[in-house]
């Protein structure tokens, strides 16, 4: 029953988030929708904001790499990354607009992150490159990604620009990640 009360509300927070923004809802609202009582609700979460955490860090455990595991391009991760963002746009967007923004940032750095190294490595299995040129260049193409979307969001997550996005970043990351960590290699810091 534990586990089931969980999903269920988080199934009614996010319902309600597709419905308004973030500052709006309540623990009321999320019991109403879930038919569960408040004391259920905090069994399992401190506030709406723990809740909110939780999803997100499920979310990037959900779209990270487990050993073993190996996607076939750049574009696969990326998709498999935004899936959540994708599915759940309108609570995303009123996530955006709220007065807790910088929750959002933090999950689109953590779950871009983890796709670009998961990327990177892959890539440079092969080759010579240090754990410092990894993370930097990591971190360098993740925050990128995070603006982009973050841009994205912004201008109202038209599926169309998503597409165009995800297919010109593909092209451009696929052929220049190769060049620049080929660089990298060649030019080992001392």
């Amino acid at each position: 029953m534990s586990n089931l009360a969980k999903e269920a509300i988080i199934n009614s927070f996010l319902n309600e988030l597709n419905k308004k923004p973030l500052d709006k809802i309540t623990v009321k609202n999320i019991t109403d929708g879930c038919g569960l009582t408040r004391n259920t609700f905090y069994y399992h979460f401190r506030d709406v904001y723990a809740l909110l955490d939780y999803i997100f860090q499920r979310e990037v455990e959900d779209v990270r790499l487990k050993p073993g595991e190996k996607l076939e391009s750049i574009e696969e991760n990326l998709r498999n990354s935004l899936k959540f963002i994708n599915n759940n746009r309108r609570a995303i967007y009123h996530l955006y607009n709220s007065l807790d923004k910088n929750k959002l940032d933090r999950y689109l750095n953590a779950v871009l992150l983890n796709a670009v190294v998961d990327q990177i490595e892959m890539e440079s299995k092969d080759l010579d490159i240090s754990d410092f040129d990894k993370e930097l260049l990591s971190k360098f193409l993740s925050r990128g990604f995070v603006g982009l979307i973050s841009d994205w969001v912004e201008n109202g997550m038209d599926n169309e620009a998503f597409e165009l996005a995800i297919g010109r970043i593909t092209v451009m990351f696929d052929q220049g990640l190769e060049d620049i960590l080929q660089r990298c290699q060649e030019n080992k810091m001392a």
